[in-house]
């Protein structure tokens, strides 16, 4: 069979449109059909997004983080002057509890960072500010230095990674949650700060609530503490994600939100960009399962008890306890959020509390009773052991109110 240019020109059409359709499918995927047919969105706009270019879309929300899009770039500034004109060495260390935006910070920075932060560099552009998620190099440790032959091994060991990046083009190097690599902490910046070469600054992100932290300032010469957005911001961070992923004739419908459902989503969440997107995410999806036409009040707050955001405001708003309770949930918040060596998924045993901090196995079990009974921990049972931890809205709430160590 053959066919003139009229139809290899028709069936170059057909084949783009199939591409487009596949292409919208796959934006749809991680959508219900029901909710782009009834609601308009194209894409989920409450999908977690790793920045890995200088998206305008992504620039235009970022935008509301006024506070810190200023003050932190300015903070940054000041750091890298003195680094590479003084020669002074100056590190920042940003503090933040979980989903407040520090990786989204990082993110942006780390795409934008020779064109934003210092247009004249013109060596090796893509070197000049470098991410990296310490959460990845847990696994990199295992894979890399043979203590007994002071060899290098495996393919994608931390060492290997030092040999194969040219630090000598690198001034930025942002470390993100740093707190993972607690076992191996001062291997690990020793090196760091070792490979670099003059001027260069590091920028690393940790959660407040870490047993390493007062080691780790030691190594920084600026802290800097993310606290909360206001609720007004949050409320712009979610409408401008509702109309980004509509279809182009809805784009200022927030159907199915409201204004007033965003208002009180934003006052649950405790000023937590994470956690606010997290909630607006759950309330999408049983708006589509339970058929309504609206996300109205009733919806929010049956989500907000189920899930303990209620609990988490509470906590927030009016938290006392005393030093001891305090010492216990600081130890259950860090086993939660993973800042705990060779942390467990289920949570952490009573047994392991007691050993940590050094209190008996009864003391561990009544205050442990007591938390529970306040709604403030999750139990789970395997085998003839039961595991504790803490939900994230509950977490993130301790992560505000728990002094920093």
């Amino acid at each position: 069979m053959s066919f003139d240019e009229k139809g290899l020109e028709k069936i170059s059409k057909i084949g783009t449109e199939i591409k487009k359709s596949f292409q919208k499918g796959l934006k749809l995927g991680s959508m219900d059909i029901k909710t782009h047919d009834k609601f308009g969105f194209l894409e989920n706009p409450f999908e977690r997004t790793h920045i890995s270019k200088m998206d305008p879309q992504w620039i235009e929300e970022l935008i509301v983080y006024t506070r810190y899009m200023t003050d932190l770039p300015k903070l940054i500034g000041v750091c890298f002057e003195l680094n590479r004109s003084v020669e002074r060495e100056k590190n920042l260390l940003v503090i933040g509890p979980e989903d407040v935006g520090k990786t989204t910070i990082a993110q942006l920075i780390a795409c934008s960072g020779k064109e934003i932060l210092h247009p004249d560099f013109q060596e090796k552009p893509e070197d000049f500010c470098i991410y990296v998620d310490c959460e990845d190099w847990t696994k990199w440790f295992r894979d890399g230095y043979n203590e007994k032959t002071g060899e290098i091994e495996g393919k994608f060991g931390f060492y290997k990674w030092i040999e194969q990046i040219d630090f000598t083009f690198t001034r930025i190097l942002l470390l993100d949650n740093l707190e993972k690599i607690s076992d191996r902490l001062s291997e690990f910046l020793e090196t760091i700060f070792h490979a670099l070469e003059d001027p260069f600054m590091i920028f690393a992100l940790v959660n407040p609530i870490w047993s390493d932290l007062q080691e780790v300032m030691d190594y920084f010469d600026e802290i800097y503490k993310m606290n909360p957005l206001n609720f007004e911001i949050i409320e712009e961070i979610l409408k401008r994600r509702i109309i980004k992923s509509k279809e182009k004739n809805r784009k200022e419908d927030l159907t199915p939100f409201s204004e007033k459902a965003i208002k009180e989503i934003a006052e649950k969440t405790l000023g937590i960009p994470g956690l606010a997107i997290d909630f607006a995410n759950s309330c999408l999806k049983s708006c589509i399962a339970e058929g309504h036409e609206i996300i109205n009040v009733e919806l929010i707050n049956g989500i907000s008890k189920r899930n303990k955001y209620d609990l988490a405001t509470k906590i927030a708003n009016d938290f006392s306890l005393g030093s001891k309770w305090i010492t216990v949930l600081e130890e259950l918040v860090a086993h939660s959020n993973g800042t705990r060596e060779n942390p467990n998924k289920l949570g952490v045993t009573p047994t392991i509390l007691s050993k940590n901090l050094g209190l008996k196995p009864s003391t561990i079990s009544y205050y442990l009773s007591n938390l529970n009974e306040k709604g403030l921990l999750s139990r789970k049972t395997e085998g003839r052991n039961y595991y504790y931890s803490i939900e994230k809205p509950i977490r993130n709430a301790l992560e505000i109110v728990l002094p920093t160590k």
